[in-house]
């Protein structure tokens, strides 16, 4: 399956399967992981909606209805939320579709990301924004409503995924909700 996921986040995606494997194993001291996949029998259950504007959108759409969605503690103050369609793995974020992903903590958003995959083939789009360079005010997070809004958040072409399709960036407005720990 063709991976969507950016390569910064691949690292952290690292990280979080190695917490994983210690919780199977037992460790008594791992961080908590939460998952949510929607599927409220003939309804799917989704996790916000959130608007793209930009370059791309003509292949990877104008709105993202995320139907699975992954909250991970990747310290005890950093958080990894991932949002994913239907039709991606959204453990091993991989598939044809949407994801999207913010590793936050209580000082604010770390890095978001967004990515698209036409298929399991090598298309595929990708934007980053990592907030310690760029401008991450339009993102609320609130940690009591379990609640991401992003308000003309700008990501830009993701530059360390080689087979990268976008163009340009991309504008992303709207929210998506994560389970608890």
């Amino acid at each position: 399956m063709k991976n969507i996921i950016s390569g910064q986040l691949y690292r952290i995606l690292i990280l979080v399967s190695s917490i994983s494997i210690l919780a199977a194993c037992g460790a008594s001291d791992v961080l908590d992981l939460a998952d949510n996949i929607g599927n409220g029998g003939g309804n799917v259950e989704t996790f916000g909606s959130v608007t793209v504007s930009g370059n791309d959108t003509g292949t990877i759409g104008t709105s993202f209805e995320p139907t699975a969605e992954r909250l991970s503690a990747l310290t005890d103050d950093i958080l990894f939320a991932a949002f994913a369609d239907a039709d991606v793995n959204i453990i091993t974020q991989t598939g044809a579709g949407r994801i999207l992903t913010v590793t936050f903590g209580s000082a604010g958003p770390v890095t978001i990301s967004y990515g698209f995959s036409v298929s399991d083939s090598d298309v595929e789009y990708s934007y980053i924004t990592n907030c310690g360079d760029n401008d991450c005010s339009g993102v609320t997070i609130n940690t009591v409503t379990n609640e991401i809004a992003f308000t003309g958040v700008i990501l830009f072409r993701n530059n360390e995924i080689d087979n990268n399709s976008a163009t340009g960036s991309i504008t992303l407005n709207g929210s998506v909700a994560y389970g608890s720990l």
